[in-house]
């Protein structure tokens, strides 16, 4: 009996530890690739990038032709503002366990009307995203911890 009680106690512990991977894709804030953006530059190509840190247990993440597509979801919190953006396809990248650190264009969410205020003015923004997989299945949401600015000259 005494056994039993050990093996189920370190079975307890075991099964209770945060698995990095998870059928549910994860996400971690990692940064922007500038924390600022001056308007009215409104080109893409010049447009920061948020950077995450993305985990998958099942790599259903990407786009597969014959199958789906995962999302990059973002909101800005300032404007209400929202977008997703597909995937690249990752192709044999995308396996079990996936880990890898994911860059995508602010560039939908971040705009915002000129304020009537005198110049120069800088809007203060924060951003929600998350992330769906193949199978629908949500990340957790995050609120990015540091503010981008973008400035109205």
């Amino acid at each position: 009996m005494r056994l039993f009680s050990i093996i189920f106690s370190l079975v307890l512990l075991v099964s209770c530890s945060k698995d990095k991977f998870t059928r549910e894709p994860q996400i971690k804030f990692e940064g922007f690739t500038s924390n600022n953006f001056v308007s009215p530059i409104f080109d893409e190509n010049q447009a920061p990038r948020l950077i995450l840190k993305v985990t998958d247990g099942d790599g259903d993440i990407g786009i597969d032709p014959g199958r789906d597509t995962a999302f990059i979801h973002m909101k800005n919190l300032l404007t209400g503002d929202s977008t997703s953006l597909m995937f690249p396809n990752l192709g044999s990248a995308a396996k079990k366990n996936f880990e890898a650190e994911v860059e995508a264009s602010i560039f939908r969410v971040m705009r915002g009307d000129p304020p009537a205020a005198p110049r120069p003015w800088i809007d203060t923004l924060f951003f929600e995203v998350y992330i769906t997989d193949f199978d629908k299945n949500k990340s957790n949401v995050i609120v990015t911890p540091e503010p981008f600015f973008l400035i109205f000259p």
